[in-house]
């Protein structure tokens, strides 16, 4: 679990909620309207330290972490995490701090699941300067062995809710319950930026590299190192999915390739025009393991699951993102698109990199 939260807590309220979306007002002048306007104001003859940092906290471009909490492993973020403060905002305990030397601001949200997930994402955009989000989580596999298994990457290129569907009276699934032919809906599908897909497809392929699947995740279709599918659809429900049948229809209507991306998340981030990045390794796959109820191998006798494997891959390569490209990704200015910037022939062979690393040294 997180280490126990630290005795520097800061319980302020933020009074200046706007100086967080990027509108770069004056810290005195947010200091100002606390005194004068928030509690206890009668008896702010002299400024509060502790508004002071908390002014300071929120100005303070950040790269936001959004932490699963199912497998719960997180010793490989928050071994890389040197912790300066810690606050509370309703239910959410937002961990502020450095990794490899570029300022963050982390989150483990209180229950499992994309929707509170995504509470908790928006909590961290009203109260932080977030610059761009991270997301590294585990997923199933809705693509047969012959082409994805257990280990291989997925970067969040496109994010498709594929729990949202009409099923006809046939069984057919058709993506989008009450759309209607001709009619376009906002916030449909997500895009990543393409300059942020090439940071995380270097930092992608630089962990793929020097990391080495365990055979047994894989006895049948062997595989010594991790495929990185470059531009990968993401879809997300809140179903855990091992009927073949109903994956390949899901498949067919949104073509995503894993199951359990975030799109509540990136629905949050776009409405706050904050980019959302995610990674996702794949730990399961019934089409990889049709004898199995959940398509996870059994692992040797005291080994972890394929999760915590999936788990770790996907930190490294988030840890390995902030520390190579932090500083990019902080002073840069990147799109939230619902429209994809990208050709679709690049879905149609996503293992295939196209000009993503072009200029970036990713050994």
């Amino acid at each position: 679990m997180l280490p126990e939260p630290s005795s520097i807590r800061i319980h302020a309220e933020d009074q200046c909620p706007w100086a967080t979306r990027g509108i770069m007002a004056l810290p005195l002048l947010c200091l100002a309207l606390a005194l004068l306007f928030g509690p206890g104001a009668s008896a702010a003859a002299q400024p509060s330290g502790n508004s002071t940092v908390r002014i300071a906290n929120a100005l303070e471009p950040r790269i936001g972490i959004l932490i699963p909490n199912n497998p719960p492993d997180y010793s490989i973020i928050m071994g890389a995490f040197e912790k300066q403060g810690t606050e509370n905002f309703g239910p959410f305990e937002f961990q502020m701090g450095r990794i490899r030397n570029v300022p963050v601001v982390v989150v483990l949200p209180p229950e499992d699941g994309p929707l509170v997930r995504s509470l908790a994402a928006q909590s961290m955009f009203e109260h932080y300067n977030v610059k761009a989000v991270v997301y590294a989580g585990t997923s199933g596999a809705h693509l047969g062995p012959d082409r994805m298994r257990i280990g291989d990457i997925v970067l969040g290129a496109e994010n498709v809710d594929f729990g949202n569907f009409f099923m006809s009276k046939t069984g057919d699934v058709v993506g989008g319950e009450f759309d209607a032919p001709g009619r376009r809906r906002r916030f449909r599908e997500f895009y990543l930026d393409p300059q942020l897909l090439g940071y995380l497809a270097c930092s992608a392929s630089r962990v793929a590299a020097h990391t080495a699947l365990e055979p047994w995740a894989n006895p049948v279709y062997k595989r010594e190192k991790p495929q990185v599918f470059y531009f990968g659809v993401q879809g997300t429900s809140t179903m855990w999915l091992a009927n073949p049948e109903f994956i390949a229809k899901a498949h067919r209507a949104f073509h995503e390739i894993d199951e359990d991306g975030d799109w509540y998340s990136n629905l949050a981030a776009t409405l706050y025009h904050v980019p959302f990045i995610e990674v996702s390794v794949i730990s399961d796959s019934i089409l990889e393991f049709p004898e199995t109820e959940r398509g996870l191998p059994k692992p040797p006798e005291k080994q972890q699951s394929t999760g915590f494997l999936a788990q770790r891959i996907s930190n490294r390569i988030a840890i390995d993102l902030i520390g190579q490209f932090g500083e990019q990704i902080l002073g840069g200015r990147f799109s939230t698109p619902q429209d994809s910037p990208f050709p679709a022939a690049y879905f149609a062979d996503p293992t295939h990199v196209q000009d993503l690393l072009k200029g970036m040294d990713c050994r």
